[in-house]
């Protein structure tokens, strides 16, 4: 019975140990468990992310200092790229501009050479007023460095226009430049020169005398190349200016600049006229006067201002012939030139020297 009693007693105690160990084992590998799990989905977790990390595309999101310096560096590299290529395109875009202007001058420079001087658009002189008060200016005040500069820009224009290569009355530096330099040894634009230097050089006065207070008037127009039909048909080379009333006898010529009268006497188309040579050569023409100043003879030697005659109404007939058209005034300008001597418009000039005097 003990014997029982102590296995008895034995097998229990045996059992209740063997309980407690497989409780508390089961309670050490529950937490373990707990734990490995908690660190693998943490460890998943984290691997989620990094896997996700390089797929995110936007660049809007701060998620890190990394990114928002990725997101600077790309902007910088496409304002980099950006002004590279824009700097490029402009210096082509120069270089193109330049090359299309220099074949232009060259190719005007050609059409120059090659067609030469029209003696014809030359006379229609249409050089506007300044250009004349420039050439002007200079000689007057001995300036012989305005004078040149400023002929020359004349003589250039004047090729310019004569063949349609230029539109208004500018050039531009470059081009003065580029043509001063082509057109030194160029016989035309030589010429040139010196018909403006000599048509405009000792020009000082107005034709007409205005009175002491300058209230007289005058009035004038471009008749330059005007039909005439008296002797046949003609056009008419210069400029007529007419007074406030028509009336013979009254109204003064003077010398427009210094000179020596050359002809003086009757023409049948003309009438009474004077002509007086200036200084640098060219020949101005007073017609259809009514009378001479006293005493005035071929040979004399006039100042600008100096009293001529009284403008008249004279011509279309046999000398003494009055009365045909309007009393007026013929002015006119000549110059000897490669072809011989040949008129010019005076318009231009007219218009400097009143607005001069």
């Amino acid at each position: 019975m003990f014997n029982e009693s102590g296995d008895f007693m034995r097998d229990y105690f045996t059992k209740s140990r063997l309980h407690k160990i497989n409780v508390e084992n089961k309670r050490r590998i529950s937490k373990h468990s707990k734990n490995r799990q908690s660190s693998e989905k943490v460890t998943a977790n984290e691997i989620s992310k990094v896997r996700a990390f390089p797929a995110v595309p936007s660049l809007k999101k701060s998620n890190g200092n990394g990114l928002v310096k990725r997101e600077g560096t790309i902007l910088s590299i496409n304002k980099i790229w950006t002004l590279t290529i824009l700097i490029i395109v402009i210096i082509l875009l120069s270089r193109t501009v330049s090359f299309l202007n220099s074949y232009s001058l060259q190719k005007s420079y050609r059409t120059i050479v090659r067609n030469g001087l029209d003696y014809d658009y030359f006379r229609d002189m249409l050089l506007p007023e300044e250009i004349i008060g420039n050439i002007n200016n200079g000689s007057l005040k001995n300036n012989e460095q305005q004078v040149e500069r400023c002929s020359g820009y004349a003589a250039i224009l004047t090729l310019l226009k004569q063949n349609g290569l230029i539109r208004g009355e500018e050039i531009s530096v470059k081009k003065v430049s580029f043509f001063r330099d082509k057109l030194k040894d160029y016989t035309a634009f030589e010429e040139l020169k010196d018909y403006y230097k000599i048509l405009f050089a000792d020009l000082q006065v107005f034709p007409l005398d205005r009175g002491e207070d300058k209230g007289i008037k005058f009035t004038f127009g471009d008749t330059w190349s005007e039909l005439r039909n008296y002797g046949g048909n003609r056009r008419h080379e210069g400029t007529d200016i007419f007074p406030e009333e028509n009336l013979v006898g009254k109204y003064r010529v003077i010398s427009a600049s210094d000179g020596v009268v050359e002809r003086i006497g009757w023409l049948e188309k003309g009438g009474y006229r004077v002509g007086i040579r200036t200084p640098h050569g060219a020949y101005l023409y007073y017609a259809h006067l009514d009378s001479y100043a006293e005493e005035l003879k071929l040979g004399d030697s006039v100042k600008a201002g100096d009293f001529l005659g009284f403008m008249g109404d004279s011509g279309y007939g046999t000398e003494g012939t009055k009365g045909m058209f309007p009393v007026h005034l013929h002015f006119g300008m000549y110059i000897d030139a490669v072809p011989g001597e040949i008129s010019v418009n005076p318009y231009s000039t007219i218009c400097y020297l009143e607005t001069k005097q």
